[in-house]
């Protein structure tokens, strides 16, 4: 396995999706992330939407047959456009990640991936089914708007792409990607609930970030929309979103829907396009400027970079001599784990293709999750071990779905987060990843984000999302197998871990829409931000 694309590919047609992931290494089986031919399938009918699901998924099934109704509704009045025929969709157990894929060829489907997203630009308090329902059926409804010759080709000759006249009968599908995907975000983000990524810290962040080294041109955001050269990723996205929140702050919301159905690379409101990309990067100017003014004049700690090669850095695990472990990617070759030690000096451990997260523990060694082909048609997430002296990790389980596990303090055991039909549940392992036992399950609309044991090895902290209260920091007793609130707020928290003593845990969370670190005393539950950041902190390790 190479590396996480961006884009999903079936007979030369590129996918849009959610925000891209799947294996670039794809096993000469093409039902690789597929439907399971083999399963029970059933299918729920709703007047616009074929909903399609494995048996057991039947619940899910009814609660996104729910949203869909709703979602259709809103979506087609604004949009101007309803679909001919019924739209399929195909909820998909068959990855241990967060996302969405849609196309309209040869008919209207999109699939979506069960896991709730735990971390990240698309990480939200309100339900992911609602989210990514809401940006796959924008893709569905966007590119299959048509209308004059187009419509009356496509009404000839039908939706056979490999027949020459039908190429231009989906005129949406070559628009730029910045466009496809920003009309999705911005759909997405368009509510009254607040959820969506154009109402998050993540992006906030990342348009800071760009307004301060220099904003894109509209040639860049068009034909590199989709590569990393510089961080963040993903600027078709992010350019597009603020694009569309731009076009309806200034012009309407009704002019959004008006654009896309009126697309001209020349001309748009009456100027051309380049002129109203100019308007829109001053937009983005008067917009973040006076934040990145107003962060800068709070005070925070200081912070001095300790490695700073491009171009993703992360998943961080501290050792007891103060040596720090992490997962290095350059974007062009093997992503690597590497050893930062305690003189600065660096050294490449070994690959680390599809890492999900990483933990140390000085006499055990690293824990390691990674996605893995399983039974060649699925991709989960399963425990490696790697000590000093060795090559390559060792793999501790088969097809076990542990996206996220922490070693307890003696080494001995190791609890983790087991996915199975959009559901999460707390498992407690022995050293060698067997013996598997639940220890707390989590009912369906509840998930479970990234977890870390108390010195003593008696509870664990984690970032847990209930359905009506989002997400959370609980403690979870293991002895008694009951969990107790730490906090209760509209934040979004994430990866909290004990300090070395156990009277603090620190997490991140997107306090005051800016994430940074945070640390809370257990006694009297007192919450003080240590970070003061023009971007985002995402991921933080106390060091020994």
């Amino acid at each position: 396995m190479q590396r996480i694309l961006r884009r999903f590919i079936l007979i030369g047609l590129v996918w849009t999706c959610a925000a891209g992931s799947a294996l670039a290494y794809t096993p000469t089986d093409p039902n690789f992330l597929s439907p399971e031919y083999g399963k029970d399938w059933k299918t729920l009918e709703t007047p616009h939407f074929s909903i399609h699901h494995v048996a057991s998924n039947k619940e899910f099934a009814r609660r996104l047959g729910a949203i869909a109704e709703r979602v259709h509704d809103r979506l087609s009045s604004w949009l101007g456009w309803q679909p001919w025929l019924k739209t399929q969709v195909v909820i998909l157990d068959s990855i241990d990640l967060s996302n969405g894929a849609t196309t309209v060829i040869p008919y209207n489907q999109f699939y979506i991936y069960m896991p709730t997203p735990v971390e990240g630009e698309i990480m939200d308090d309100e339900p992911w089914l609602e989210y990514v329902f809401t940006h796959e059926y924008t893709h569905v409804l966007h590119l299959d708007m048509v209308s004059v010759f187009p419509k009356i080709a496509r009404y000839i000759f039908g939706r056979a792409l490999w027949i020459p006249p039908v190429t231009f009968t989906f005129p949406n599908m070559y628009v730029p990607s910045w466009e496809k995907e920003g009309l999705a975000v911005y759909s997405e983000s368009n509510n009254k609930e607040g959820f969506g990524r154009l109402n998050n810290a993540w992006y906030e962040a990342m348009m800071r970030m760009e307004v301060q080294r220099g904003l894109r041109t509209l040639t860049e955001v068009s034909y590199d929309g989709y590569s990393c050269s510089r961080w963040p990723c993903g600027q078709n996205y992010l350019y597009g979103a603020y694009f569309f929140k731009f076009i309806a702050e200034k012009y309407g919301r009704d002019q959004v829907a008006d654009y896309v159905k009126n697309y001209s690379s020349e001309v748009m409101f009456g100027k051309p396009m380049r002129t109203l990309w100019e308007e829109y990067q001053d937009y983005l100017r008067q917009r973040f400027e006076p934040q990145l003014a107003a962060i800068a004049k709070k005070s925070g700690v200081h912070a001095r970079p300790v490695y700073d090669v491009p171009y993703n850095n992360k998943f961080l695990a501290a050792a007891g001599n103060g040596d720090l472990f992490f997962y290095h990617d350059d974007e062009s070759s093997q992503q690597k784990i590497y050893r930062l030690h305690a003189d600065g000096s660096t050294e490449a451990l070994f690959d680390a293709s599809e890492t999900q997260d990483i933990d140390w523990q000085d006499d055990a060694g690293m824990l390691l999750s990674q996605l893995t082909v399983c039974d060649n048609v699925k991709a989960y997430a399963d425990l490696y071990h790697w000590q000093p002296g060795m090559s390559d990790p060792e793999r501790l389980t088969h097809c076990g779905r542990y996206p996220i596990a922490s070693w307890r303090p003696d080494g001995q055991a190791i609890a983790a987060v087991q996915l199975d039909g959009g559901l999460s549940r707390l498992v407690l392992l022995d050293a060698h990843g067997g013996q598997a036992q639940t220890l707390a399950q989590l009912p369906a609309g509840d998930a479970l984000g990234h977890i870390a044991w108390s010195p003593d090895g008696n509870r664990i902290v984690a970032s847990v999302k209930r359905l009506h209260t989002g997400w959370n920091l609980e403690l979870f007793d293991v002895a008694t197998r009951q969990w107790q609130t730490l906090t209760m707020n509209r934040d979004l928290e994430i990866r909290p871990r004990f300090s070395s003593d156990g009277r603090f845990i620190y997490f991140l969370s997107d306090h005051d829409k800016v994430w940074n670190l945070r640390r809370m005393k257990l006694g009297n539950k007192q919450v003080e931000t240590l970070s003061n950041t023009l971007s985002a902190i995402e991921e933080a390790v106390a060091m020994p």
